[in-house]
């Protein structure tokens, strides 16, 4: 049967029975590397590339018995300098969509889709499907997604910025009205890991896990 090896973002994913060692399992000969990983509990939109024996494979390929697969998280995208990408986010995430649309970026929300008709909107449109819903981002015909694992909206901004190296900050910043003209943007970055050596105080406006890097503007994001 496959082994399997999962980096600890992806294992928290799995059952509790199965953390801490290889997953070996039993796959059938028809089942595809992704449905074989799905049926573990981890979307296909996790994966960000699989090597099996060593040699980098597409999730549409097969397994054989005895095979060594490892799977890896998606790596953020490299800095383009083009259109930030645009997104589609699940019914419960109505505030973390206004946050995203308060820094410039393109966000989809209505609390009334059901799940098919999300994903053949994202489908349609190129677009990114937000949620913490695992089962939703497991539809086949979901071209990209992404699982959010906190509930809380701050901490999901700095999740998505995190993953897709949004600067929320720059051209596609909101600006805020201010009787000075040339007041600067209320910018944030993409979280750092903390530094037990930094001494500067956070910003109490900035969503959790994110700094600023702007000045002058002192409008807080929206609540």
């Amino acid at each position: 049967m496959p082994e399997f090896f999962f980096p600890p973002e992806l294992a928290e994913l799995l059952p509790q029975a199965l953390h801490g060692h290889p997953v070996i399992c039993a796959v059938a000969p028809h089942q595809s590397i992704k449905h074989a990983i799905e049926a573990l509990g981890i979307p296909h939109t996790e994966i960000g590339a699989v090597a099996v024996n060593g040699q980098k494979r597409p999730i549409s390929g097969r397994l054989a018995p005895g095979d060594r697969v490892e799977v890896f998280p998606p790596e953020p995208p490299a800095p383009s300098g083009g259109d930030p990408p645009r997104f589609i986010a699940d019914a419960h995430l109505g505030r973390l969509a206004r946050y995203l649309r308060f820094a410039g970026i393109d966000t989809l929300w209505k609390n009334a889709w059901d799940d098919a008709e999300l994903v053949a909107i994202a489908a349609r449109e190129g677009r990114i499907a937000l949620t913490c819903d695992r089962a939703l981002l497991m539809h086949r015909t979901l071209p990209a997604g992404c699982y959010l694992r906190s509930w809380q909206p701050r901490t999901q901004l700095a999740e998505v910025a995190r993953r897709y190296a949004l600067a929320l900050c720059g051209p596609q910043a909101s600006r805020c009205p201010s009787p000075r003209p040339r007041s600067p943007p209320n910018c944030y970055r993409a979280p750092s890991p903390p530094s037990s050596s930094s001494g500067a105080a956070r910003d109490a406006g900035a969503p959790t896990g994110a700094a600023r890097t702007g000045s002058g503007c002192r409008r807080p994001w929206p609540r």
